[in-house]
């Protein structure tokens, strides 16, 4: 899954770290998922963003993942 988002979602990544961290960064790099949230890699530096809820299996985080997106998405919008 890790390297799917980082070879497919950069940019989903890249708002989600916008909204997340105020960090303005193309080319994020997924560095490491738990049931509990993930790690993004951006200017040198670590990022963790919690889940809503702990995912319990793989479509929970692909979910919580496309939630995520789409609420960052919105947030940019507005």
């Amino acid at each position: 899954m890790i390297e799917h988002m980082n070879s497919d979602h950069q940019d989903a990544m890249s708002l989600i770290l916008k909204q997340h961290y105020n960090l303005d960064d193309a080319s994020p790099i997924m560095s490491g998922l738990l049931p509990q949230g993930f790690y993004l890699q951006s200017l040198k530096n670590n990022y963790y963003i919690a889940f809503s809820e702990p995912c319990d299996s793989p479509m929970a985080v692909r979910k919580a993942l496309v939630k995520m997106t789409q609420d960052a998405r919105t947030k940019s919008i507005a």
